[in-house]
């Protein structure tokens, strides 16, 4: 195959990748346009070119694959999903926490609360979620002072 057709898949299978996530045809696009260097180098060896996609793939997949979709495709796993996400988050007291529980709001929902070190904190006073154990927030006073 010419170094044109070589090119032209390159540079298409780059183009897929954009519609299509796991850097699969991204990787036989560069292995296509790494293929026709070798087509400029050794243009008789029809052989030599299709070892040399192969290798290329091999190479990408193994190794450089890894690397582009850590930095390519980040997914933010830093981030916590569903009831994770309120720790740190700020709510209400809506009935009076005592040494037993009480119920705060936090995002317009209703959570069973316990005081982080079993005070009591009024109703209509403002809470952070320090962590949560099981259905129930573990909460504390929130300092106005603190950011």
């Amino acid at each position: 195959m010419s170094v044109y057709v070589w090119l032209i898949f390159g540079f298409f299978m780059i183009v897929i990748e954009i519609f299509t996530p796991g850097f699969f045809a991204a990787s036989l696009g560069i292995s296509a346009i790494l293929t026709s260097v070798i087509v400029l180098l050794f243009p008789e060896i029809a052989f030599l070119h299709w070892l040399s996609f192969i290798i290329f793939n091999i190479i990408m997949f193994a190794f450089i694959r890894q690397i582009f979709i850590k930095y390519l495709y980040k997914n933010d796993n830093e981030s916590e999903t569903n009831v994770n996400a309120l720790i740190g988050k700020r709510g209400v007291v809506t009935e009076k926490i005592d040494d037993r529980f009480g119920y705060v709001k936090v995002y317009g929902d209703m959570w069973k609360a316990i005081s982080e070190n079993e005070t009591e904190i009024k109703k209509g006073e403002k809470v952070e979620i320090i962590s949560i154990d099981g259905n129930k927030v573990i909460v504390k006073k929130h300092n106005r002072k603190e950011k």
